[in-house]
């Protein structure tokens, strides 16, 4: 009788499990087609072919551009999945499909929709991005590099200390990788540009010998090429959080992750920067365009220099000011940094574009092009740093000024701050109207306090 009561409470449980289960299914299929109604996953979806066309194209600039935008999109779609019912925050329908868009999203925000569930709300899948998150962790940028014990083809064994004290450009391969050929090329620009002051080293994810002895002779590569023969279930993989090839990293001097996940020119690009650091600030190569873009890739503001080769006070910010350690660190870590002859190509067209008559003239710009803020003449190094960080902050920044001056504030203090940041530049003409309003406040209030 016992047994036959266990049976038939086994029996109840797992009808129960379909029960739920068969509602999660339910439940899933009404948020998936939610979310396909949605104008903004649509839209993520059309980027996907875009993004795959660029990526061919070797287009890596517009492979960043596309994905960020993606990522947007695909924010915008959480967001609305977690709102479609009061109850999403802690539906295991909605946490399944969420856990399938987080594929395309970064690692920062990743962590974000994670944290948009309800505490306490855990399921599996969850969980499991929470781990995979967990161990991409330990491998970005900032965190020391793990150690490794690989073998060259003659035996001799490497590890990271072997090379401790050095920069170092880590490229994770493999022999039957075509995609990892296809960065051959611009590693070897690379290596030929840097490789006096930087080891670069390829660790092969093989298992067979032979073929990646033969890939070795083919490719014949001049940096150090090695491997531990266990492909995926290398030591090595799993200590980088390894998931696909071509993947690599480059580690600092002082043995941190400084850089990962590059491509093609990023390569290049990433080790300038590195070994700029230090030296003063980073000034970007290419068109506007191109910081454009960038800007709108990573979210930063442009600092753009425009100068004369006649200005005095140009030379002197940059033989003295621009190349300050202090200086650097702060400009190369919040902007993509650009600077243009205001007389020559296509300096001439942004001299008009943003009416530059005072030089140097150096302007805070967003992704779109437009003027966030503006200094202008020589400043040291602790004052340049001082109006340029002012010019980040909403509050003080020309842009957010002028929108506080249209909206109507014409407090005393406000029209103080707004007229010496505007001052500097075009002349007063120009800003007479602030001028005006400002002495005709001050002289209502001293009318009224001598009575006269």
């Amino acid at each position: 009788m016992r047994r036959l009561v266990v049976l038939f409470c086994l029996f109840l449980l797992c009808i129960q499990e379909i029960y739920a289960q068969q509602q999660v299914s339910d439940e899933l299929r009404a948020y998936n087609d939610y979310l396909l109604s949605l104008s903004c996953y649509k839209a993520s979806g059309e980027l996907n072919m875009a993004i795959g066309e660029k990526f061919m194209e070797g287009d890596i600039a517009g492979v960043r551009r596309l994905s960020a935008e993606r990522e947007k999109l695909l924010m915008q779609s959480i967001d609305s999945v977690l709102a479609f019912r009061a109850d999403a925050k802690k539906s295991e329908a909605a946490a399944q499909l969420v856990t399938r868009l987080v594929f395309n999203l970064g690692f920062e925000n990743t962590g974000k929709v994670l944290n948009r569930f309800e505490p306490g709300f855990d399921p599996l899948c969850l969980q499991e991005v929470r781990q995979s998150l967990e161990k991409e962790s330990k491998v970005r940028p900032g965190m020391p590099a793990a150690d490794f014990k690989v073998f060259d083809r003659e035996g001799k064994e490497y590890t990271l200390a072997s090379f401790k004290g050095k920069y170092i450009f880590l490229e994770f391969s493999a022999s039957w990788c075509s995609w990892c050929k296809k960065e051959i090329p611009s590693i070897r620009q690379a290596y030929e540009r840097f490789k006096d002051s930087v080891v670069f080293i390829t660790i092969h994810l093989d298992d067979n010998r032979d073929k990646w002895l033969k890939d070795l002779e083919t490719h014949a590569v001049p940096w150090y090429c090695l491997t531990d023969l266990k492909a995926w279930k290398s030591p090595v993989a799993k200590a980088y959080n390894i998931a696909g090839v071509p993947d690599c990293f480059i580690i600092g001097k002082d043995g941190l992750i400084k850089a990962k996940e590059l491509r093609r020119e990023e390569i290049t690009q990433q080790l300038e920067k590195l070994l700029a650091a230090g030296k003063g600030i980073q000034f970007r190569t290419g068109s506007f365009q191109d910081a454009l873009q960038e800007a709108e890739a990573t979210g930063k503001l442009i600092f753009l220099d425009g100068y004369t080769s006649w200005c005095a006070p140009c030379k002197m910010m940059n033989t003295t000011v621009f190349t300050d350690p202090e200086v650097g660190h702060f400009f190369n870590e919040h902007f993509i940094n650009v600077k243009f002859d205001m007389e020559k190509g296509e300096g001439r067209e942004l001299l008009k574009r943003y009416g530059m008559q005072v030089f140097p003239t150096y302007l805070l710009l967003d992704a779109a092009g437009n003027e966030v803020h503006r200094v202008v003449g020589g400043h040291d190094a602790g004052e340049f740093i001082r109006l340029i960080r002012e010019g980040m902050d909403p509050e003080n920044s020309i842009a957010g000024m002028q929108k506080r001056y249209e909206t109507g504030d014409r407090e005393a203090d406000f029209l103080r701050r707004y007229i010496t940041t505007l001052g500097g530049d075009i002349g007063l003409i120009k800003f007479r109207p602030y001028w005006m309003s400002f002495a005709g406040k001050m002289e209502r209030r001293l009318t009224k306090r001598t009575g006269s």
